[in-house]
């Protein structure tokens, strides 16, 4: 029940706010792709605040160690094979290697696949490796 009336505050919220800012300024993206942002980002901080079970952070920090150090081993490897300019083979190991580290990464945390949660930090990994990788500055 709160969570419908939490929903529903933050989508009239977002439009008033929208509609406010663009008078403004020309706005690129689309109500609805801002409120679905917003959304899958309420869905996952909801998941965490309901009491959802969280594996103990030890384990959790060991296994995400692990993770980045094999990472951190096989890139360097691929990156030593590649002087002095990667091959298009090495580019798309590199790529499948920076999927396969965020998938174990972020499964350190969350153990279903198939989760909206998952899927998020997923992305962002990714995200995040790209931004660093091309040492780029999210807009």
């Amino acid at each position: 029940m709160a969570w419908a009336f939490a929903a529903e505050f933050l989508w009239k919220s977002l439009r008033d706010f929208h509609v406010w800012i663009g008078k403004r300024i020309k706005l690129q993206w689309p109500i609805k792709q801002v409120g679905a942002a917003i959304l899958a980002l309420a869905i996952i901080v909801s998941a965490h605040a309901q009491g959802a079970p969280q594996p103990p952070r030890g384990p959790q920090n060991a296994c995400e160690l692990a993770a980045f150090n094999d990472y951190i081993k096989e890139n360097n490897t691929l990156l030593q094979a590649a002087v002095p300019i990667m091959s298009v083979e090495a580019t798309i190991a590199q790529r499948r290697l920076e999927e396969q580290f965020c998938a174990r990464f972020v499964q350190c945390g969350i153990a279903d696949t198939n989760s909206v949660p998952f899927r998020a930090m997923f992305a962002a990994c990714l995200r995040d490796e790209a931004l660093e990788k091309y040492e780029a500055v999210q807009k």
